[in-house]
């Protein structure tokens, strides 16, 4: 459980802040679709090649194991990440607004304003990330056009190693980066850090012919398409019909999800049961809209992901209703393939569902 020396050099090192509870679940229970295929990605590259790999993330306190699945394990323990990361999920700092209340604000924001003098905060978008410049590793590799991203590829310019950056969602390649007005992330990274990833990282990789194109025609730059990658061993369970339900899988928001489109949907067709795992991100919409559930809508806030293929096991359909506009290629469409379970979309990403022959838009 020992953490492995700084000095320990590697192939390829993948840096996400957040992707620990995807390695070892004891450590949260916030997993999305890039923390997964981030993992699926290193673990995969680590049992398939002779590459040493290694993965960069955080934890608030010790005891993540040094390595699994043949990664090492990089954990930088910051004690105060989760805390600040719950208050901004909680609260909306730009638009004054609080997307989600907790009992535990009343001493989380007091804490945090308190001990601002005396805590590490985030380097600008355009500096180096200390945490990565403490590293060796000849190749390093980022999820996402973020603040974040960028800050890995900055320090990797610095240590004259290469960057990839994996884009994961449409928006990071929003050709209104480029103007004089640049829209604000609805995630909280900068126009500056988010264009930055994109113009310094030394090679991109996309998810779709779309993302390539767009890359291409605005940013004048040249990607690689390499698809979502997923495990299909773990889905592959014999379906369970007994008694099966239309599955949707998101968070309660307004503009990427929406689950009120399914909720719609749900209410047009009262005979069929569906069921909804839906994580918190925007407190207000889960209270309207769990107000608003017809009684063949049931709710589940959380399920492990270990525990996702016998969800899917059990579903008769999946339903996808995120705009394309945040969406890159949704893991939930693999997964959903991988698990023999039809799939109703309102968009068909890069094509999949006409070439696969796994659902209808």
């Amino acid at each position: 459980m020992g953490e492995p020396s700084l000095r320990q050099s590697v192939d390829v090192a993948f840096v996400g802040w957040q992707t620990l509870p995807a390695v070892w679940p004891h450590f949260g229970r916030r997993i999305g679709g890039l923390e997964t295929a981030m993992w699926t990605l290193a673990r995969n590259l680590a049992a398939e090649t002779n590459l040493h790999v290694a993965l960069l993330t955080s934890a608030p306190r010790r005891g993540a194991p040094s390595r699994i699945d043949g990664v090492t394990l990089w954990v930088e323990v910051d004690r105060w990440r989760q805390i600040r990361q719950r208050v901004g999920d909680a609260i909306d700092w730009r638009r004054r607004r609080l997307r989600q209340w907790t009992w535990d604000l009343l001493w989380q924001v007091p804490l945090l304003a308190l001990t601002h003098p005396f805590r590490p905060r985030d380097v600008a978008p355009t500096a180096a990330d200390p945490r990565v410049l403490r590293r060796q590793a000849r190749l390093w590799v980022a999820f996402g056009a973020s603040d974040d991203a960028a800050r890995v590829i900055v320090a990797a310019r610095r240590l004259g190693r290469p960057s990839v950056l994996f884009l994961q969602s449409n928006l990071d390649v929003d050709p209104r980066l480029l103007t004089d007005d640049p829209p604000s992330s609805p995630y909280g990274d900068s126009a500056e850090g988010r264009r930055m990833a994109i113009q310094q990282a030394t090679a991109i990789v996309c998810q779709s012919q779309w993302q390539m194109d767009v890359l291409e025609q605005h940013f004048h730059r040249r990607g690689t398409l390499i698809r979502n990658p997923i495990d299909r061993s773990a889905w592959r369970l014999p379906k369970d019909m007994t008694e099966p339900y239309v599955l949707w899988i998101g968070r309660f928001d307004t503009f990427h999800k929406r689950p009120a489109l399914l909720i719609d949907v749900a209410r047009r067709c009262p005979e069929i049961p569906f069921l909804m795992v839906a994580n918190d991100f925007d407190d207000q919409v889960r209270r309207e809209l769990t107000a608003q559930l017809p009684p063949n809508i049931s709710l589940r806030s959380y399920v492990p992901f270990d525990e996702m293929p016998s969800v899917f096991q059990r579903a008769g359909a999946f339903v996808s209703t995120g705009d394309p506009a945040y969406e890159g290629f949704p893991n939930v469409l693999l997964q959903a393939a991988a698990s023999h379970t039809p799939i109703f979309s309102m968009q068909d990403y890069d094509e999949f569902l006409n070439h696969s022959g796994s659902g209808v838009v």
